[in-house]
Parts: C-alpha cells; sequence; structure tokens
C-alpha cells in the first residue's frame, strides 16, 4: 500500500505522526519552552497516561503518551490528536489483507 502524505501536507504531519515526529516535535518544543514543563498523569482511552505541558510562545502544548510508548494525546496550535481506544492484543483478523 501507498499512503500520499501530500493530503495532510497542511496538518503538518505525516502519516508517522504517532511515533518519531512527535518525539521531535517534543523536543523542538522543549528547547524553546518559556517556563519549566509541567508533568501530570492522566487516563486516556483506559490507560494511564503520562503528560507534559510545554509553554511556548503562543500557548501551551499538551504531549500525552501511553506507558506503551504510544502517543495518547496532543494539543497544540496547529492540530489536536487524541487516542480514543488502545489494544496490547492483535486481532489477526487485522492483518490478513
Amino acid at each position: 500500500g501507498f499512503i500520499d502524505d501530500a493530503r495532510i501536507s497542511n496538518l503538518n504531519l505525516t502519516h508517522l505522526f504517532w511515533g518519531g515526529s512527535f518525539a521531535n516535535r517534543l523536543k523542538l518544543d522543549a528547547s524553546r519552552n518559556l517556563t519549566a514543563a509541567t508533568g501530570h498523569v492522566e487516563t486516556i482511552a483506559e490507560h494511564p497516561a503520562s503528560c507534559a505541558d510545554v509553554t511556548v510562545v503562543g500557548g501551551t502544548l499538551v504531549y500525552c503518551a501511553l506507558d506503551a510508548g504510544v502517543l495518547a494525546r496532543y494539543f497544540g496550535a496547529d492540530v489536536t490528536i487524541e487516542l480514543t481506544s488502545f489494544s496490547f492484543h492483535v486481532d489477526d483478523s487485522d492483518l490478513t489483507r
């Protein structure tokens, strides 16, 4: 299969938004934060998530990840992402295409 990142380029995201690209975005925002980031724990999609509020010029950005490393929430100026469900189990029917 082919994923056309150009179709969502106006969102400044790629199809890999859930992984390394958000780690890089967090590193960039942390390097230009105005105050120390504030950490907190929330429950997202029925799982504990570690969150960081990063204040930058223009507002506060929220990054959250599940203990499994999955992006659970991002509230930013350009886009909002919220994990709605997560399972540690693979459904074999999803692998038969």
